[in-house]
């Protein structure tokens, strides 16, 4: 359905970016002088905050239109935001790096928000969960955030929650025999979990190759390179602490290097193509 502009509301601070484009709003403003129909902006509850479509609703205004078509939600203000936040993933103009680091830093800080872990954060945002777990490690190490005492792994395809609590706290001065330390559980559900990080961006990277194309924006491209250096680096450390975790912990450590020496050699691949 068709509302007016002057019924959208725009100042409940729902915008994902930290600037309009401009030149994307001159843009689509001549495109829609020439007949071009746009999808509709989405909008919730009934002040139609506006959620997704910032550009196209400022290119309407500058082309002169006192309408635009609308997709309705139920909702307020945090629903509005949290759609936004993953409203460009797919489709419309790609959020900048810089934007996307904002996104996923308002989502940890949020009390409600940060709970839903990092590949769920991951999915609606649109980057890798090694994305997102870089940005809450460095956010934890600046003190902007809390520890999470809960974190949440993905097994066989189900969420599991796990209580990391006890990272956090002094480890006891005298070891209780024939039991693992739950240090070294919980390192080796992360190395699991770095594994499966690794398994999924060599699937990508052998889809990318494939295909004989790679259609990533430099966004993606960078993001990437980032994520498979982090990934290397974090198996380095994890080897020269091999030594002091349980045996079953090197079946881990096996599997992420051989991942990461396939991942290698798709990325020299890659660069060929």
């Amino acid at each position: 359905m068709k509302i007016k502009l002057s019924f959208i509301t725009i100042d409940a601070g729902t915008q994902a970016r930290a600037k309009i484009n401009k030149n994307v709003v001159e843009e689509y403003a001549q495109l829609l002088g020439e007949g071009t129909i746009f999808p509709p902006v989405v909008v919730f509850g009934e002040k139609n905050i506006l959620a997704d479509g910032w550009h196209r609703f400022f290119a309407h205004r500058a082309a002169g239109l006192k309408e635009i078509e609308v997709e309705s939600h139920e909702g307020g203000v945090r629903e509005a935001i949290f759609y936004g936040f993953g409203a460009n993933k797919h489709r419309g103009l790609q959020m900048n790096q810089a934007d996307t680091r904002s996104i996923i830093g308002r989502l940890l800080m949020d009390n409600e928000w940060s709970k839903l872990g990092d590949r769920k954060i991951a999915d609606h945002v649109g980057v890798s969960s090694s994305t997102v777990l870089r940005q809450r490690q460095a956010m934890e190490g600046a003190g902007k955030i809390k520890k999470a005492t809960i974190k949440t792994y993905v097994r066989d395809g189900k969420d599991i929650e796990v209580d990391v609590s006890v990272n956090q706290k002094d480890e006891p001065a005298t070891p209780v025999q024939n039991e693992s330390h739950p240090r070294d559980l919980q390192e080796i559900k992360e190395l699991e979990d770095m594994v499966n990080d690794l398994s999924e961006e060599n699937q990508k990277l052998k889809d990318t190759i494939a295909i004989g194309a790679w259609d990533a924006t430099d966004i993606e491209k960078e993001d990437i390179q980032e994520t498979v250096a982090e990934l290397r680096e974090r198996i380095a450390i994890l080897e020269r602490e091999n030594n002091s975790l349980r045996s079953s912990r090197d079946m881990y450590m096996n599997q992420a290097a051989e991942l990461s020496r396939i991942n290698k050699a798709l990325q020299s691949r890659l660069k060929k193509q």
